[in-house]
């Protein structure tokens, strides 16, 4: 696998400047009692590797800290502003762009996080208009849709080495209102973030999710790969 940080300056100069790059972007999140508030950033990480492994892209360092939007006031929260998060995306952009690498893939385990890969997609094309970025949330550009600490993303969180406490698991579904909020604390205090049927969640729901994930992403970035 080709792991940036690990390389020598040499080294990354001597990359083929076809390959995508790859950076991982999560979010340390409240995700209820039973899953640990960085698995956005931990699957995130997990799915990268996974990708460049297989299909020989180039692996950047994950940002853990995404955009915390809805889940900013739950105690475990702990991230950034979309604007900020599009500044560091658009900076990092750039000075891959210099160096040559134009085929940038953001890969997020938050989906909030796409507000700022579009902010910083477009602070990078000021500079660069010939940017291939793209940004790919594992779960939606898969095809799994799942929700804040639900039975999906739990199960998902066993089969690839999270931290799970299933004795703690409990079930809350959340009535969204019609309307986009600031706050979903504001409107479920006591979720701690989570909205689904955690204690549904089994290993072998977690390695269906996860084998109808990763061929569909190992696909796209061959194809990717091959232009």
């Amino acid at each position: 696998m080709i792991e940036w940080s690990k390389l020598t300056d040499p080294e990354i100069d001597a990359l083929d400047r076809n390959l995508p790059v790859i950076l991982p972007v999560g979010l340390i999140e409240a995700h209820g009692a039973h899953l640990e508030s960085g698995f956005d950033s931990y699957s995130a990480d997990w799915f990268a590797r996974r990708l460049c492994a297989e299909a020989g892209a180039i692996l950047l360092p994950v940002i853990p800290y995404g955009f915390a939007d809805t889940n900013w006031e739950y105690a475990s929260t702990l991230g950034v502003k979309a604007e900020t998060l599009g500044m560091i995306i658009g900076d990092l952009c750039i000075l891959l762009a210099r160096h040559g690498f134009k085929k940038i893939i953001v890969l997020s385990g938050h989906g909030g996080n796409g507000i700022g890969a579009t902010l910083g997609f477009q602070r990078a094309f000021e500079v660069f208009p010939d940017l291939q970025p793209a940004h790919w949330c594992y779960f939606l550009t898969g095809g799994v849709p799942m929700s804040h600490a639900d039975e999906k993303e739990t199960s998902l969180a066993i089969a690839i080495g999270g931290v799970v406490h299933m004795d703690r698991a409990e079930d809350f579904v959340l009535k969204k209102p019609w309307h986009e909020v600031y706050s979903r604390k504001s409107i479920a205090p006591k979720a701690g973030g989570m909205n689904g049927k955690a204690t549904l969640a089994t290993r072998e729901m977690g390695e269906d999710i996860l084998n109808r994930i990763l061929p569909v992403l190992v696909d796209k970035l061959k194809a990717i790969i091959k232009e």
